[in-house]
């Protein structure tokens, strides 16, 4: 079913469900199996969706940043443990 170019379709509750706990993964799959759609044309409807609503654009974003921001934080833990196995390694075969 296509989309009208002005105004965005009503996206099922469960998607926006899931979009209010931001969650845009998860609800472009409800809307792939409900509407019977492929991955672009669900992810461009939610995407549309949620640009009408300014609480779910907010949502999305602060989600994206808390994602962003617990990989970087990942990535140094692990970069540190790294460096840290490679000091261990190199004390023991010196000593």
């Amino acid at each position: 079913m296509p989309l009208e170019r002005n105004r965005p379709r009503e996206l099922p509750p469960s998607a926006v469900a899931e979009l209010m706990q931001g969650r845009k993964i998860d609800a472009i799959k409800i809307v792939r199996e409900q509407w019977g759609i492929g991955l672009k044309e669900a992810k461009d409807a939610v995407e549309a969706f949620a640009k009408t609503q300014p609480e779910l654009t907010a949502k999305l974003a602060e989600t994206a940043a808390e994602t962003r921001s617990g990989c970087i934080k990942w990535m140094v833990l692990l970069v540190l443990a790294g460096i840290v196995i490679a000091f261990l390694i190199r004390v023991m075969r010196s000593g």
